[in-house]
């Protein structure tokens, strides 16, 4: 986090907490508390630094700071007093100490904890708020690796093999609905026990697709990560003609319905992006995604949905429209 009021005229550095504690020497008040509401009347400014929360992830940084004058999205939490004072024309931010190689050990066993609580399996993946949570809940005595921190940010430079989603929610694809698994479907089976109509098409719900197929994560840089490849980005279009033809599909948005076809289907007007799955939808065989809906008691409707007659037929489907194997319409 940069410092939200940030003078050009001043020098910033960041510092580890182990290093601020060392150094500057917080001072405890009468309560036994370091983290105080105001600021005392008899310190120094230089004496005087502000906890700082912008969207759950917490910094301390030198100086008198408050709410008012901080971006929208931030706020002052609380003040500390040290016993050394900091150069008025320095800035300061402390950031969290680096993880031992213990703590990374520790880390990466409870991953592999949640994996099998939250029913995923091995999957080499992990939604960071959502396990960031639970760590913090399930691992008491270690709280301080992830309390008030960027999870992505702290799991990205220490377990690198891992692919990051930010929320477990968008992790299954379940836009709004529960976050658990689909009862009764087994993970990654890919089209196995879905049932096709006559031009051998079947319509599922987003979560549903997600839990069979597993689209795979587009890496766009260090901390941002998405499902899609671009129709108009030609490195994201030559990448996906390099997949396995039954592991892309196609986002098509008209008329305010979306829906995701199987295949690769660079012609079909309205289509904004692709998506490549881990598991293939098997050739000669037409999948449409919709998102899902809420009935009234509150479960996802649509789980698997056989095609009506009333349902936009796939653009490959169809007994006089079906592409021979391999071939695009």
């Amino acid at each position: 986090m940069s410092h939200p009021v940030n003078d050009p005229r001043s020098i910033t550095v960041t510092i580890t907490e182990s290093e601020w504690r060392s150094t500057y020497r917080p001072i405890a008040n009468d309560l036994g508390d370091e983290a105080r509401e105001e600021v005392p009347g008899d310190v120094r400014p230089g004496q005087v630094w502000s906890e700082v929360c912008r969207n759950t992830i917490r910094s301390i940084f030198s100086g008198a700071l408050a709410t008012e004058d901080l971006p929208c999205d931030e706020e002052v939490l609380g003040y500390y007093i040290t016993e050394a004072a900091v150069h008025p024309e320095v800035i300061i931010e402390v950031e969290p100490d680096p993880w031992t190689v213990a703590d990374v050990a520790l880390v990466r066993a409870a991953h592999r904890e949640w994996e099998q609580e939250r029913g995923i399996g091995v999957s080499g993946r992990v939604a960071a708020n959502d396990f960031a949570t639970w760590f913090v809940e399930n691992r008491p005595g270690h709280e301080r690796l992830f309390y008030g921190v960027d999870a992505e940010r702290l799991l990205h430079s220490n377990l690198p093999e891992l692919d990051l989603w930010s929320l477990y929610i968008d992790y299954l694809g379940s836009e709004g609905v529960d976050g658990d698994p689909v009862p009764g479907i087994e993970r990654g089976c890919g089209a196995a026990g879905l049932e096709f109509n006559e031009f051998d098409e079947v319509r599922i719900t987003k979560r549903e697709w997600m839990w069979r197929f597993l689209p795979k994560v587009h890496r766009r840089d260090a901390f941002m990560d998405s499902l899609e490849w671009s129709v108009d980005d030609s490195d994201d279009d030559a990448f996906v003609q390099r997949q396995d033809p039954g592991c892309v599909w196609t986002y098509h948005c008209c008329c305010g319905e979306s829906i995701i076809y199987s295949g690769y289907l660079p012609g079909l007007l309205h289509a904004d992006f692709y998506y490549i799955t881990e598991v293939p939808c098997p050739e000669g065989l037409n999948i449409q995604v919709e998102e899902a809906t809420l009935g009234s008691d509150g479960e996802a409707e649509g789980q698997s949905l056989r095609c009506s007659s009333s349902a936009a037929p796939h653009p490959a489907s169809g007994p006089s429209h079906r592409p021979p194997p391999g071939r695009l319409p």
